[in-house]
């Protein structure tokens, strides 16, 4: 899972509005976060109390909002349970189904058992499981979407293992499960698999 940067760096960086769920940037931060004066005049001249992040599309069915910090994106809802509870947690649900609606009302630690009820299935899913299609040979393909681009994870006999490939794509793509698989864990072959094939995808 992706570490996340401190409660406190998060707040020396960023406004919640708990009224509207929407994160801005502060209208000024600390010195120590730039380079230079000069890249810090620059930075809060463009952005000094913004609203921060932009809408970030997972799949067909499923949106966020992330942010760029320090050269790394990270999501939205995760900033802001870290700025207001001080911990990062494994998975965050959005109560309502919508990724992009952040009022802290809607936001909820869960589990992934809990969080794979609010998925949602392609209308061509022809398996009934997200990720995973039958091919013509009776085999189970896997495919998700990574940058905007589908990208395929490969094809197996079983449908419950091509379902838990997707469930462990969507792990490390966002720390959230989409269907009711659970994801292989982090010391597997079938998870460090996943984890090079994104990471080549995205060079």
């Amino acid at each position: 899972m992706k570490e996340y940067p401190s409660q406190n760096f998060l707040n020396e960086c960023f406004d919640y509005d708990r009224t509207n769920g929407l994160l801005y940037w502060k209208t000024e931060r600390p010195l120590s976060h730039f380079m230079t004066e000069g890249t810090s005049r620059k930075w809060h001249s463009k952005y000094s109390g913004v609203e921060a992040g932009r809408i970030k599309k997972e799949n067909d069915t499923l949106s966020y909002k992330g942010v760029k910090l320090q050269g790394s994106e990270y999501y939205v809802h995760v900033i802001i349970w870290i700025m207001v509870y001080g911990y990062q947690p494994s998975l965050i649900d959005h109560i309502d189904g919508d990724g992009i609606n952040n009022i802290l009302s809607n936001l909820r630690e869960c589990t992934s058992k809990k969080n794979s009820r609010k998925s949602k299935i392609n209308t061509r899913n022809t398996t009934g499981i997200k990720g995973v299609r039958l091919t013509k040979s009776g085999k189970y393909q896997v495919d998700a979407s990574i940058d905007k681009k589908s990208v395929g994870f490969g094809t197996y006999d079983s449908m419950e293992y091509a379902a838990k490939i997707y469930a462990t794509v969507a792990y490390i793509m966002s720390g959230e499960n989409f269907n009711e698989h659970e994801y292989f864990p982090e010391d597997t072959n079938e998870y460090k698999f996943v984890e090079e094939k994104i990471i080549s995808k995205r060079k």
